[in-house]
């Protein structure tokens, strides 16, 4: 009996882990979607979808960063910038938290 319980609390943990990583990744993928969307539309909009992001609490959690700059990786108008925000963010080039964390 102690073991099934054991393995119902593993389990919980393990659905809200894997939960919690879904709701960054569609996160990340909505904020691509946007800001792809405000490159095509000029600088202006790009950055004001950029200080829209900042305002996110999970913008620089390291799997939403690791998401959002795999789904920029074909919006080339979108991705420098991007890219330079976040290392500017994080303090550290982007390459490597992606590298530390996955």
């Amino acid at each position: 009996m102690l073991i099934r319980l054991a393995l119902i609390e593993a389990l919980d943990v393990l659905a809200a882990g894997v939960s919690k990583a879904q709701q960054i990744r569609e996160a990340a993928y909505l904020w691509a979607n946007r800001l792809a969307v405000s490159s095509r539309r000029g600088e202006d909009e790009f950055q004001r979808i950029l200080t829209m992001l900042e305002q996110e609490p999970v913008a620089l959690q390291p799997y939403f960063v690791t998401c959002l700059a795999k789904q920029l990786q074909d919006e080339e108008g979108a991705l420098a910038p991007a890219h330079r925000w976040i290392e500017d963010r994080l303090e550290q080039p982007l390459n490597e938290n992606c590298a530390e964390r996955t």
